[in-house]
């Protein structure tokens, strides 16, 4: 209760769960296409302390949303053993909307709407048999979250902006499968 933080955060849990229907089409021997919607379900809980009104408790329940995003892929072979996509992944722009509960002991209820959007994204993946036993694996990927500086938040009607302060993530990956023989 007197940790420095407690005005953003006492207790807090986001949770998504996402599918992805798709197709691909094959244009060529060497060129495919593919493209789906991510379809995403988030449900926020969310409890912090105001430092306003002798520092009463607020409680978000259950604020959910379904959103969908697009999702638009590409896969070149140049030859058999080499192979190289990229996906692109849409901004979701979810908006949670739940009750939210001021002061414990007053029992006050309120409507509350959130703006999460989820990043758009680019991921960049290649593998390269170089043999029939070894394969070589390299992944690269950008995240848009330094869009998310602020969102938009209201309690009642009353809106205010909620400063988030993401920065883009990068990231990469390499690795090696080695085929020892039928059974491994």
């Amino acid at each position: 209760n007197g940790w420095a933080g407690r005005n953003q955060l006492r207790k807090i849990s986001l949770f998504t769960l996402s599918m992805t229907p798709s197709v691909a089409f094959r244009i060529t021997d060497e060129l495919s296409i593919g493209a789906g919607a991510v379809m995403t379900y988030a449900t926020l809980d969310w409890s912090f302390e105001a430092p306003v009104l002798g520092g009463q408790h607020f409680k978000v329940d259950d604020a959910d949303d379904f959103e969908a995003a697009p999702l638009v892929s590409l896969l070149y072979e140049p030859t058999p053993r080499f192979r190289i996509g990229v996906v692109y992944l849409g901004e979701t722009d979810l908006k949670l909307d739940g009750d939210v509960n001021v002061g414990i002991a007053a029992g006050l209820d309120a409507d509350f709407d959130l703006d999460l959007p989820l990043a758009q994204a680019v991921r960049l993946h290649a593998v390269w048999e170089a043999s029939d036993m070894v394969s070589l694996f390299f992944s690269a990927r950008w995240e848009d979250w330094g869009e998310l500086d602020t969102t938009a938040a209201s309690i009642n009607g009353g809106s205010f902006t909620v400063p988030l302060e993401f920065r883009d993530t990068w990231g990469g990956g390499v690795g090696v499968e080695v085929k020892t023989g039928e059974r491994w």
